[in-house]
């Protein structure tokens, strides 16, 4: 078993998160360029954004929620990675990856299924990764 370092585990926590960012991001941005979407729903009011999201195809969607779950277990290779055996981290790690595709999910008038798989799947997925530490 490893030896329990306060910094490594802090920094296997942040690289997590980032490794998560990078690959949400990346995902987004594909869904986005390659099958359109709605841009700035932020700048739009409650109904307008509604209307916005009833456009959106569930393929776009999708996409995006693929890019969570990638995300996290990106996140989960990250912290296996740089703090084997350091569950702590990993559970930090997954309760700040389901936080934010929370706050995503609920930001938005996303459909019920798109908020139920993006806060459900992460937490497996993030420890799903730690324990291959990258295979």
């Amino acid at each position: 078993m490893p030896v329990f370092s306060f910094q490594r585990a802090a920094l296997a926590v942040l690289l997590g998160l980032l490794a998560n960012a990078v690959v949400v991001a990346i995902t987004e941005w594909l869904a986005h360029r390659f099958l359109g979407g709605a841009n700035a729903l932020a700048d739009l009011d409650a109904v307008q954004q509604q209307a916005a999201m009833a456009f959106l195809e569930p393929r776009q969607l999708l996409l995006v929620l693929v890019g969570a779950w990638l995300g996290a277990w990106a996140a989960g290779v990250a912290v296996g990675r740089t703090a084997p055996g350091v569950w702590g981290a990993v559970l930090a790690v997954a309760v700040l990856v389901v936080g934010t595709n929370a706050l995503n999910a609920f930001a938005l008038p996303h459909p019920t299924w798109f908020r139920v798989l993006a806060v459900v799947l992460p937490e497996p997925l993030v420890w799903w990764g730690a324990r291959r530490r990258g295979g």
